[in-house]
């Protein structure tokens, strides 16, 4: 497993074109339960041009028609509205990369 501060800052274009080509290649049904998936999560879920964004593992617990949930497996440093061990959701579009 990573290192647990694992906050990515890079520049917009960067992040834009890795997530891009992950998104490609990336199968949902290759995720099995146990396994790691990485999503962007900010203070404020619309996303909006301000604030601090922190990407974090959840480690996958239940597969759904349109996501995974799963427990937040990082220690959470940037943003207040997500802590270690949450239960959250992640669409399967919010997948930013996996880890079997």
């Amino acid at each position: 497993m990573e290192n647990k501060n694992n906050i990515i800052r890079l520049c917009a274009n960067c992040s834009e074109e890795r997530l891009k080509e992950f998104q490609k290649t990336f199968d949902k049904d290759e995720v099995k339960i146990g396994d790691f998936v990485k999503k962007a999560f900010k203070d404020n879920e619309a996303f909006e041009d301000d604030g601090e964004v922190e990407h974090l593992w959840v480690e996958v617990k239940e597969i759904c028609k349109d996501g995974f949930n799963g427990y937040v497996d990082n220690e959470v440093v940037l943003i207040k509205n997500v802590k270690y061990q949450d239960y959250v959701k992640v669409k399967f579009e919010e997948v930013e990369e996996l880890l079997k």
